[in-house]
């Protein structure tokens, strides 16, 4: 049997940018949306609430073997009433909407993520409460990437083991990213280069701390010239891999390129490398703003009060310019100024 009454959340579509086609917000981002109640009858002595919570989360055993007391870690939760704020009102049949914006603040927070290990989610909740009727809800997940720079190499680095080098000219790259790395053997050819991308997952707390390791992509490419001495090959990373994360205080995501060089008539020398990448979020060059705040250097303000997001008031675009008139200019002056307000303390 359908419900007479149906809960949602809308996000506007011009908000945040995209990747592969999804919204993707990040700090200081503001997206605007609309919780969005259909009815075939009157809701009497209504409310409707609209809450933001952001998420830390270890498994149960994880959890428990790491030290950590409780698996579920709240990194913010705020909330606003959209609807009965001064006691609760009658909703009307039919559909209704009722509108919220919500700014992040400059806080570097974990990138969203699903691991079987740990996960950080971001979610906006709609609560419905009456007295006629069940407490309803309606969940949308927003998916939250931190600025994370990509800075270049002044030089090329290079490692150095048993005869053979090989030299990358970053250490930080972009998901997709091709990274070109350069190998040479002074005592006998290459016969082929193996690369790994791999992964640490580092979860604890209190001193307890445990780790998983993780090969993410691996490729071997074998050479056909005998006698090549050097030369250079390319690692696509993967598109879907989660940016480094090194400022939770429950959880770190570190990466490394494993690289195995082999060669002719050397048994058991294959030359081993490790190099530390970086999975950053922003192209090479770009620096974060500079009042940017890593997550755990950042749970109060100067005020000693918490740095979470907040509930602002929404944009009117029809009050930036007066209304044009073909046979004469507009008077400036009259109108109203078109300005972000500042952030209400629902």
């Amino acid at each position: 049997m359908n419900s007479p009454v149906k809960l949602s959340i809308d996000l506007l579509p011009e908000f945040g940018w995209r990747i592969n086609g999804e919204p993707v917000y990040s700090p200081g981002s503001i997206f605007e949306g609309s919780v969005k109640v259909d009815t075939t009858t009157n809701i009497p002595q209504a409310t409707i609430k609209i809450l933001f919570v952001g998420t830390e989360k270890l498994r149960p055993d994880v959890a428990a073997i790491s030290g950590v007391m409780l698996e579920q870690r709240p990194i913010f939760a705020v909330r606003s009433i959209l609807f009965g704020k001064e006691g609760p009102q009658d909703i009307p049949t039919g559909e209704q909407q009722y509108h919220f914006a919500i700014q992040l603040p400059m806080v570097n927070y974990p990138p969203t993520f699903v691991h079987s290990m740990c996960s950080c989610s971001f979610r906006l909740i709609a609560v419905l409460e009456s007295d006629s009727t069940k407490r309803m809800y309606s969940e949308q997940s927003i998916r939250y990437i931190p600025y994370i720079e990509t800075s270049p190499l002044k030089d090329t680095y290079t490692l150095t083991a048993h005869g053979s080098s090989i030299s990358v000219p970053s250490l930080s790259y972009l998901q997709s990213d091709t990274i070109p790395i350069h190998y040479e053997s002074k005592n006998s050819p290459v016969t082929s280069v193996t690369v790994k991308l791999r992964r640490r997952l580092s979860y604890g707390d209190d001193g307890v701390e445990d780790h998983l390791d993780e090969t993410l992509a691996s490729e071997e490419i074998k050479l056909t010239n005998t006698n090549t001495l050097n030369g250079t090959v390319y690692f696509n990373l993967p598109e879907s891999i989660v940016p480094t994360i090194d400022y939770s205080s429950w959880m770190s995501m570190t990466y490394s390129l494993e690289v195995h060089i082999r060669r002719q008539k050397l048994i058991g020398t294959a030359a081993h490398f490790m190099v530390p990448l970086t999975i950053g979020t922003m192209g090479p060059g770009i620096r974060t703003p500079s009042d940017l705040k890593p997550y755990n250097q950042s749970k109060e303000d100067e005020a000693g009060r918490r740095v979470v997001p907040c509930f602002v008031q929404r944009i009117e675009y029809e009050d930036c310019l007066p209304e044009y008139a073909s046979y004469k200019l507009p008077n400036y002056q009259n109108s109203s100024s078109c300005e972000w307000a500042e952030p209400s303390t629902a």
